[in-house]
């Protein structure tokens, strides 16, 4: 699983869009998205540990409001 988060400057990003960053790495399991005024996070459940692994080094969303993404520990 990984917790992805983001600034909201501008535009936010869609269920949709994260959805087409992270499924390059496999179809996704599950999904979860929370915002508040200022962040905006989610909760990705990956197919499989390589998944997650290869998806924290890789997608970092749009430069003007990037994305962290890390490791959701059990």
């Amino acid at each position: 699983m990984l917790k992805v988060s983001w600034e909201k400057i501008g535009e936010d990003y869609s269920a949709q869009r994260l959805k087409e960053l992270f499924e390059k790495f496999g179809e996704l399991e599950d999904v979860v998205i929370m915002s508040s005024m200022k962040r905006g996070s989610a909760i990705f459940v990956m197919p499989s540990k390589d998944a997650a692994v290869a998806a924290t080094g890789s997608v970092f969303g749009d430069l003007s409001y990037p994305l962290l993404v890390m490791p959701l520990e059990s």
